[in-house]
């Protein structure tokens, strides 16, 4: 003891080796070698030699002290100095990342501390955590959590474990992954995301029969049954009439909103007209003129699927015909929905929305209304494309421009000139320098200043070299040459009146002729005639407008309207009269 106090490690060492001879003085010898061992400022430090007798100076301890004239040593000392040696051993093992290291540590140094075994328990639970987020898999997790069922962070450990299941099970990210996830751990701490991910898929691949399961089997999910059943609605229903409507509630009785079901079919009854009051605004009145939603819009379409584009201070949102705001978003612009889908402009874009609201096609720079055919012309990066009413595409943006279709048919334009282009693709050389949308498969087309009407094939069908054409009704139009008019049957391939008659460039082509009757004007004379060249009454008139029911002749500034369909009896009484689009005089 004498030795340690001055610090003589060298004669403490040989000292403490001759007394380990001594039975009695064992554990006094070891604590004095383990003493010495462990200083880390002499030439004899070794920690392991340290270890090795500080654990020989607890198993020989004689359970007294060991007393000298320099001092004694009795089990506090030995402890103390245990604690110290295996506290120092611990810092080579503790950046090891096996958590396995500790078990095997603490078996080889049973005498610690309470406090000093707690602490390095508290280091091997944190590097359990870390060690299975390393390694990442289910079955390395699970061994911990069985093995170390005492880990104050089990929760932790069981959300690892839960995500590691998720991940390895649902790698490829399929509805049967999912399914197959959901039905064997029921109660993973994914579910959620799970049903959600699987919803996504059904509802994405537009996949009925998915929905339709998927509401069933998690019918007490309610959160994601509710979504699915409102997406299962939205695919199943299109145009929204009765019929459909209760063909839907008698496929799924189970439907949880049947009151809105209840409510489309009643507004289907509804009939709303929109009227414009003395200030400009507009709203919606029924058959008897009952005001139903009040005139507040700056504008407004017709009820399309029982929902109106409105307009207010340069916002367009959707109605319905009790006056309900049906999405909560409000757009720059918008079109009517056509079959549960409708274009809408934020600003920046164009793109399709459903009925929820939720964003389902790509987005465009620009959108023609709803053709003929039902589809979009729309517009990316200044080329022009086709998509259909739910914003999929049919032709990519390539075409410098593009027309609305009709029968399949429209023109395009390349290199600053026109061509045939039908939808699936096909086109005729771009050779024109305008094309007329399509009727009955025919266009006027321009060439070399000049007029002529082809086929959709490209073949003619009245050659290119008249000053103007105009289309009337059906297959007739009217033809120009050397400031004079005929009318020319393109179903029939000739002309029903010859060119003969006195063109006036403000006259209107389409109050001409409606296919069965034809204006014909001769020196300031105006005459009506039939298909079969006879002339209406054999008399000529001071003016005369041919609409599609009904013909109107002029005579000593009076207006008479005549039937067609019923014996002539013409009686001027009208002083004016206006054509409107419905066909209403």
């Amino acid at each position: 003891m004498e030795s340690i106090k001055n610090y003589d490690y060298y004669h403490t060492k040989v000292y403490a080796h001759k007394m380990l001879h001594s039975k009695k003085k064992t554990s006094a010898a070891a604590y004095a070698l383990a003493y010495v061992y462990y200083q880390n400022c002499q030439p004899f430090h070794n920690i392991d030699s340290a270890d090795k007798y500080i654990h020989l100076a607890v198993l020989n301890y004689p359970h007294k002290p060991y007393l000298s004239k320099y001092g004694n040593i009795d089990s506090n000392d030995i402890y103390a100095l245990y604690d110290s040696i295996t506290h120092q051993q611990f810092q080579n093992i503790h950046q090891n990342d096996f958590p396995k290291i500790y078990d095997i540590f603490i078996s080889q140094h049973p005498f610690m501390s309470k406090t000093l075994r707690e602490k390095i328990k508290e280091h091997q639970y944190q590097k359990i955590i870390r060690y299975v987020q390393k390694v990442n898999k289910s079955d390395t997790t699970f061994h911990y959590i069985t093995t170390y069922e005492q880990h104050p962070q089990m929760n932790v450990l069981q959300q690892i474990f839960d995500q590691q299941i998720f991940e390895e099970l649902t790698g490829h990210h399929t509805a049967a992954e999912y399914l197959l996830f959901l039905r064997n751990y029921p109660n993973n701490t994914n579910r959620n995301k799970a049903l959600q991910s699987l919803l996504d898929i059904y509802i994405n691949e537009k996949n009925i029969a998915g929905l339709k399961s998927f509401v069933k089997e998690f019918a007490n999910d309610k959160h994601y049954s509710e979504q699915a059943w409102k997406w299962l609605f939205a695919y199943s229903v299109k145009k929204f009439n009765n019929e459909e409507l209760e063909h839907f509630m008698q496929d799924y009785p189970d439907f949880p909103f049947k009151k809105e079901i209840l409510d489309e079919m009643e507004m289907n009854v509804k009939i709303l007209i929109p009227y414009t009051d003395t200030s400009g605004s507009i709203g919606f009145i029924d058959t008897s003129g009952k005001i139903i939603i009040p005139p507040i819009y700056d504008a407004a379409t017709s009820f399309k699927e029982n929902i109106s584009v409105v307009f207010k201070n340069d916002t367009a949102f959707f109605i319905n015909k009790n006056h309900q705001k049906i999405i909560p978003s409000s757009y720059k612009d918008a079109y009517p929905f056509y079959n549960g889908y409708a274009p809408v402009f934020d600003g920046q874009f164009w793109y399709f929305i459903n009925r929820l609201g939720i964003r389902q096609s790509d987005y465009f720079d620009w959108l023609s209304e709803l053709s003929y055919d039902n589809n979009y012309v729309f517009k990316k990066q200044n080329l022009y494309g086709l998509c259909d009413y739910k914003g999929q595409i049919i032709l990519p943006a390539q075409f410098e421009k593009l027309g609305d279709f009709e029968n399949h048919l429209s023109y395009y334009m390349e290199n600053n000139l026109y061509g045939i282009l039908q939808d699936d693709g096909k086109k005729y050389p771009a050779q024109y320098q305008w094309i007329s949308s399509f009727n009955n498969g025919n266009a006027i087309v321009k060439k070399n200043n000049l007029y002529g009407i082809i086929h959709s094939n490209n073949e003619p069908i009245l050659n290119i070299e008249y000053d103007l054409i105009f289309h009337c009704s059906e297959d007739i139009y009217m033809v120009i040459k050397n400031k004079k008019y005929g009318f020319f049957n393109a179903k029939d391939k000739c002309f029903t009146y010859f060119i003969e008659y006195d063109f006036n460039k403000n006259s209107d082509a389409k109050t001409f002729s409606n296919g069965q009757y034809f204006k014909l004007i001769r020196q300031n004379k105006v005459y009506v005639g039939n298909s079969d060249g006879t002339l209406l009454l054999k008399k000529n008139f001071q003016d005369a407008v041919i609409s599609p029911d009904f013909i109107f002749v002029k005579n000593k500034e009076k207006w008479a309207k005549i039937n067609p369909l019923l014996p002539i009896n013409i009686n001027f009484e009208y002083d004016d009269f206006i054509l409107c689009e419905n066909k209403t005089y």
